[in-house]
C-alpha cells in the first residue's frame, strides 16, 4: 500500500493550479491523451520533463493526469517511452491520432506522493463515484460517496479540478472533502450492503430509497 506524502501532494496541487492554463483541455473519461501531431519522440528513453511544455500544450487530462504532469515537472523521474503509449486501456477509446498516458506508470509514479485512498478520493470527486470499479484499490463507499458529492457541485471539469486542488492546498497536502457533503441522516443510516461497488460501477448515484429521510406522518384529529 502506497504511503501518503503530504509534502509532495501539496507541491503537486500548487503546481497544477499554477499551470492550469497551459493544458489543452480538462475532461472526464481520459486520464491523459497527447495529440500525435505534437511529434514527441515517444520511443525515446529521455526524461519526459524535457518535453513537458509540448506535452502540456497538446494534452487532454483528468485530475490524476494533471497531477502526473505536475509530478513530471517537479521530480523528473519518468521516461518519455514509459509515460506515453500508442493505445488506450479500453478498445472503444482507441484513437490512433493520440498517445495515451500509461496507466501503470501513472499509478506507480503518483504512489510516491498519494496513498491509494487519496488517489481514489480524487478520482471519485472528479469522475464520479462510478469510477471506483476501475481503480486498483478503492476507498470505502462512504468515503467515495462523500467525494462524489463534493465534485458534483462543479459542473465544469476545470472548476472541479480547481476545487479539488484548492482543497488539497487548504488541508496541507490531503484531499479532505468536507463531511457535510454527505447528509447526516445518510451517514447515520448507512450500511455497506446499501450501496455496493457493482452499483457504483453501473453509475448509480441516486440514494437508495431506504436511505431517504422518512416523511413525518400527519396527525389526524380523532372523531
Amino acid at each position: 500500500m502506497a504511503k501518503h506524502d503530504p509534502r509532495k501532494a501539496l507541491a503537486i496541487a500548487k503546481d497544477v493550479l499554477e499551470h492550469l492554463d497551459n493544458l489543452k483541455a480538462i475532461e472526464t473519461g481520459t486520464y491523459g491523451a497527447v495529440a500525435k501531431n505534437a511529434k514527441l519522440p515517444v520511443h525515446s528513453k529521455s526524461d519526459a520533463q524535457k518535453h513537458i511544455d509540448r506535452i502540456e500544450r497538446n494534452c487532454t487530462v483528468c485530475a490524476l493526469g494533471a497531477c502526473l504532469i505536475s509530478y513530471v515537472r517537479l521530480y523528473d523521474q519518468v521516461k518519455l517511452n514509459e509515460l506515453l503509449k500508442p493505445y488506450s486501456r479500453v478498445d472503444d477509446w482507441f484513437d490512433d491520432k493520440k498517445r495515451y498516458f500509461d496507466l501503470q506508470t501513472m499509478y506507480d509514479t503518483l504512489a510516491s506522493a498519494f496513498s491509494d485512498t487519496q488517489l481514489g478520493l480524487i478520482e471519485a470527486a472528479f469522475e464520479g463515484a462510478a469510477i471506483l470499479g476501475e481503480l486498483p484499490k478503492a476507498p470505502t463507499v462512504v468515503q467515495a460517496y462523500t467525494a462524489h458529492c463534493f465534485g458534483v457541485k462543479y459542473k465544469d471539469p476545470r472548476d472541479r479540478l480547481i476545487a479539488i486542488m484548492n482543497n488539497i492546498v487548504e488541508n496541507k497536502g490531503w484531499f479532505r472533502p468536507p463531511v457535510k457533503s454527505l447528509p447526516k441522516w445518510v451517514a447515520r443510516n448507512f450500511c455497506v450492503h446499501c450501496f455496493t461497488a457493482n452499483e457504483l460501477r453501473a453509475g448509480r448515484t441516486i440514494i437508495p430509497s431506504h436511505w431517504r429521510k422518512p416523511r413525518q406522518k400527519k396527525l389526524t384529529r380523532s372523531a
